[in-house]
């Protein structure tokens, strides 16, 4: 009986590995696939970004360019400091209609 228990634990063994085995494949495909994914996704990731940084630059050449082109506006007086001002000549333009 020892010959017929060895053959049937050589038999479990032989199961058990090549489970093992396709297991183990099965687990490499799977990282490969997971490092080719992560690879495409970067380089995509790297010419998207490459894309947008130009976009950007040519906008800001853009920007810059109408920006120089474009008047700057004149300032004008703000409302709060006009009025000192016309409140003092006021006075002043009172005081000299005024006959003595």
């Amino acid at each position: 009986m020892s010959s017929s228990d060895s053959t049937r634990k050589d038999s479990i063994r032989r199961n058990a590995q090549n489970h093992f085995e396709k297991m183990e494949k099965r687990t490499a495909l799977e990282r490969e696939e997971r490092e080719k994914s992560r690879a495409s996704d970067n380089a995509k990731i790297v010419r998207l970004r490459a894309l947008r940084l130009a976009k950007e630059a040519e906008d800001r050449e853009a920007a810059e360019k109408l920006s120089a082109q474009t008047p700057k506006p004149k300032k004008r007086a703000t409302k709060a400091a006009a009025k000192p001002a016309a409140k003092a000549a006021a006075p002043k333009a009172v005081a000299a209609a005024k006959p003595e």
